[in-house]
């Protein structure tokens, strides 16, 4: 094998490392830029409910007592309801015993 093939052949392979390294640390300087410029983006989120007036819930949850605010947070399971038990829980409802069903 000569010495100027040898040479060559290591020329190109050097080339094609040193290419490939530069291609990799382009790519890599990319992603930090587009990690920076969405790090610098404020994202806000919303949600369109929660931009309702709420003094309506407020008003009522100061108006009401800790037993019925207790209350709210006891839900039955419509299939819990029988027969049996029916007027005892149209009762607990009227009475506002339980949150809902």
């Amino acid at each position: 094998m000569s010495r100027k093939y040898k040479k060559n052949e290591t020329l190109i392979f050097l080339t094609k490392y040193v290419v490939t390294a530069i291609i990799f640390m382009a790519v890599a300087l990319l992603v930090v830029k587009f990690a920076e410029k969405k790090k610098k983006q404020k994202i806000k989120f919303t949600a369109s409910f929660l931009d309702t007036d709420t003094k309506w819930a407020d008003t009522l949850l100061n108006n009401i007592s800790l037993n019925e605010k207790i209350a709210q947070l006891i839900i039955y399971k419509a299939d819990t309801i029988t027969t049996n038990n029916f007027e005892a829980k149209l009762n607990l409802i009227k009475t506002g015993k339980f949150g809902g069903v």
